[in-house]
């Protein structure tokens, strides 16, 4: 007969398991998870559920349970990034600028933009956060309107895979 866990030892593996798994990924958003008791709920049931479907002829249950975990720890991340603010590159009107402001979840942001490059986040934060030109930025850097329009895109295009939406 096979001997399943208490329900703590399955939420410490959980944190564990989202600890080093997020870490690597989303260093951002490890702590939000860690926090939220749905979150380390829902990873600690899919390692129960993996005690309880695995098969020795299959392998190892470590590892069996760290897979399955992970696999929900991918589709948390997906509905965290899908529930969060839209960027609008169509149009220059500030949009951005106000969903990211209201948007409540500062270390989600900063997760974001850890994955830009420290000119892209000024650039950004400059054009959409503080309202200056492309041009006036431009002219402060010494450098074309095409290159900070050129590393404005390109941030975006990271930030759009970040959420899935390329």
């Amino acid at each position: 007969m096979q001997k399943f866990l208490s329900m703590d030892e399955y939420i410490d593996i959980a944190k564990r398991i989202i600890r080093s798994y997020v870490s690597g990924k989303y260093p951002a958003l490890v702590e939000k998870m860690l926090r939220d008791d749905d979150i380390v709920g829902t990873v600690a049931n899919s390692i129960m559920v993996a005690d309880w479907k695995f098969d020795n002829k299959i392998g190892n249950r470590f590892g069996y349970r760290k897979m399955c975990a992970q696999y929900e720890i991918m589709h948390i991340i997906e509905d965290i990034f899908k529930n969060c603010p839209t960027v609008n590159t169509q149009e220059d009107t500030g949009y951005v600028n106000k969903d990211i402001k209201e948007y409540d979840d500062k270390d989600f942001v900063d997760g974001l933009m850890l994955q830009l490059t420290n000119k892209q986040k000024e650039y950004m934060l400059r054009h959409y956060i503080n309202g200056e030109s492309m041009r006036d930025i431009a002219s402060t850097n010494n450098v074309s309107v095409q290159a900070i329009s050129s590393s404005i895109n390109g941030a975006i295009k990271k930030l759009k895979r970040a959420y899935n939406i390329l």
